[in-house]
């Protein structure tokens, strides 16, 4: 492999003080360009010029290191542990500054602090796991935000969609972790001034679990594509949320996702604008939540919110069964209610050849529900 130096792990190399620029008793030189080989994962590294201000790692001894092209985005590369307690955020971000993406192997990450594509970057491609082996567990204090750089466009491209996360199961510790993914915002979810933006993204086979919050917490975007993800027992599934007169949570789409066992909603779209916002949930399946399976609300009328779902198994989801759920109030709607199937207030909803199981349907204030094929075998609550 035209390796001049090899060590068996990358800690034995990160320890190392016999490599120096220098020569001299007790120490062996090496010069710009030196290639280090780590036997642990078939690791590379190259060595950087002396004061090199961009290196990746330094040893112990003061050799900077430039990963090499083997090194992938694999986080272990940049001296991740990938041990499920250790915090992993400074590899994390290195990998993303390094390599402007960012690849989680199998096993599982721990994270406990903010990962984000900052405005020194100028492409973003995307948070990848190896399929849901590749764990990444959040902290009470973890965020993983994907967003534009600025307000409009598609961080780091001009074409869309921009494949931004993939093949990989996201955590929360027994909903320890107040959020999954936000998608679109600078805070948490919702901001009265726009800074960031995430638009054109395309998420495909992530699964988020057990966390206290939004499995997805969305502000500020247009056109994201969720396919054949999955979310359990969080307090949401999905999130959309529209609080300011100049954005939107807007051309949306859930394809082959499965929402299942929240506490509160499975998903939940709230606008405040009056700008049209719409979303389509294709296929997939919506059950077994404590909550609503969907609600779906707006503040105004001035500009008609739209939801459409196609093939979309709805079952067991709050009321049901000759059972009543307790109420429960979505947070920024601030109504609590019996839950059901779908709560429908000042938006029109089409559902075309959808089933509806163990449950019911409730629409208020100005809201239209039309269905058109498949099966209710409950009720309409008007």
């Amino acid at each position: 492999i035209g390796a001049e130096r090899w060590y068996q792990d990358l800690d034995a190399l990160l320890a190392d003080t016999f490599l120096s620029y220098d020569d001299g008793p007790g120490s062996r030189q090496v010069t710009e360009g030196t290639v280090i080989s780590v036997a642990e994962h078939g690791l590379l590294y190259t060595v950087a010029a002396k004061n090199a201000p961009d290196a990746h790692l330094s040893t112990a001894g003061g050799v900077l290191l430039y990963l090499g092209a083997s090194a992938a985005e694999d986080i272990r590369a940049l001296d991740g542990n990938v041990d499920g307690s250790t915090n992993d955020s400074a590899a994390m971000m290195l990998s993303i500054s390094a390599r402007n993406a960012l690849k989680l192997p199998r096993g599982v990450t721990y994270l406990d602090s903010v990962i984000q594509a900052d405005d020194g970057i100028n492409a973003w491609n995307g948070l990848h796991g190896s399929g849901h082996e590749s764990v990444l567990r959040l902290g009470p204090n973890a965020r993983i935000k994907i967003q534009n750089q600025g307000k409009g466009g598609v961080l780091g491209t001009d074409h869309w969609p921009a494949r931004m996360m993939a093949d990989l199961t996201i955590d929360g510790s027994g909903q320890t972790a107040a959020y999954g993914v936000i998608v679109g915002t600078d805070t948490d979810q919702g901001e009265t001034a726009i800074t960031r933006t995430c638009n054109g993204a395309h998420f495909e086979n992530v699964g988020i679990m057990d966390v206290g919050g939004p499995a997805w917490a969305v502000g500020y975007m247009t056109s994201n594509l969720w396919t054949k993800c999955y979310t359990k027992d969080c307090d949401y599934g999905w999130f959309f949320f529209t609080n300011t007169s100049d954005s939107a949570s807007d051309i949306w789409t859930l394809n082959s996702c499965d929402v299942r066992s929240h506490d509160v909603a499975g998903l939940v779209a709230l606008s405040e604008s009056p700008n049209a916002v719409s979303g389509m949930v294709n296929g997939g399946i919506i059950a077994d939540n404590a909550g609503w399976g969907a609600l779906l609300s707006a503040t105004t009328t001035v500009a008609r919110d739209s939801y459409v779902f196609i093939g979309t198994h709805f079952e067991s989801n709050g009321t049901g069964n000759g059972e009543t759920a307790s109420a429960v109030t979505v947070k920024d709607h601030g109504v609590a209610l019996e839950p059901s199937h779908m709560y429908i207030e000042r938006t029109n909803v089409r559902c075309t050849a959808c089933n509806f199981f163990s449950g019911f349907v409730q629409v208020v204030s100005e809201g239209t529900f039309t269905m058109d094929g498949g099966a209710m075998y409950t009720g309409l609550d008007g």
